[in-house]
């Protein structure tokens, strides 16, 4: 009786051990097949019939939500050619609205235009949409929730747009973009995933958020070509100047790897950054 007493006890201990602890974030289990994740067209006319596809995508973890994402392709897009994407966050209002009145970023005309006006090389449009209520957790928790993000968009919307479409499988083929607490995480996907992204379009980048001037300055130049603009009405004393300022102390080249835009009586929405965008991408893919 002792001995099988002693058994018991022992193959309790053995099994408990073993258990994971649960923690308050989780990933899931699940086996992520990219080619399991089908898109749907949307009903669009005229020149863009056939050219904007919507994916949901799962997410892996249990803080960030599932998102469906909209990709735009390019005029005349074929998949003998290979094309950059510019990934975009707050996706909901880089169309024709934004819930502020300022008419949204309308990226896909402004790609569109600019790509039949030789301007830039075509590239391919990822529209990423935010949380609402948790879009700050997402863009600007340094600690759980930026990391979870930009590893949502590394691991499993990368995936799905690259196996779908002919494009530059690279950190060079890849931006990254956004505005506001946008611009923040785009910073962050700069400085901690440059082997990803190579490419950072930051506008308006909400720099009073305290750990992105550190990030900065207590860290190596990564290898990144770099965009960041203000505008005078949102920034009257011209923190971001300063802030540019301390990246040509790292060690950026202005005109070279960073190009920086003071928008003269621009503040802080969709309309300006609607306007500074073709000098944002002409920096990134111009001809």
């Amino acid at each position: 009786m002792e001995k099988l007493t002693f058994l018991f006890f022992l193959s309790f201990f053995i099994i408990a051990s073993c258990t994971t602890p649960t923690s308050t974030t989780t990933t899931t289990s699940l086996p992520f097949a990219v080619d399991s994740i089908k898109g749907t067209v949307r009903n669009e006319t005229g020149e863009w019939i056939g050219r904007i596809i919507d994916y949901v995508i799962p997410s892996q973890y249990s803080d960030i939500a599932t998102k469906t994402i909209t990709v735009v392709l390019p005029p005349n897009y074929s998949q003998v050619n290979q094309y950059s994407t510019i990934y975009m966050h707050d996706g909901q209002n880089a169309f024709n609205y934004d819930p502020y009145g300022h008419g949204g970023w309308q990226a896909h005309t402004t790609i569109n235009n600019m790509v039949k006006d030789n301007s830039i090389d075509p590239i391919v449009l990822v529209c990423i949409p935010n949380a609402g209520s948790n879009r700050s957790y997402e863009y600007t928790n340094q600690s759980t929730g930026a990391p979870h993000y930009i590893n949502y968009i590394k691991d499993r919307i990368i995936p799905v747009v690259e196996y779908n479409y002919s494009l530059v499988k690279s950190k060079d083929g890849r931006i990254i973009c956004g505005s506001s607490y946008g611009g923040v995480i785009s910073l962050f996907a700069g400085w901690n995933e440059s082997d990803t992204f190579g490419k950072i379009i930051a506008m308006s980048p909400s720099i009073q958020v305290s750990w992105i001037t550190p990030m900065v300055t207590n860290n190596t130049k990564p290898n990144i070509k770099l965009y960041i603009d203000t505008g005078s009405l949102e920034d009257p004393y011209q923190d971001t100047t300063q802030f540019k300022n301390t990246l040509v102390q790292k060690g950026f080249v202005e005109n070279t790897n960073l190009k920086y835009v003071y928008g003269i009586g621009q503040d802080h929405n969709e309309e300006a950054w609607r306007q500074r965008l073709p000098a944002a991408l002409y920096f990134m893919v111009g001809k």
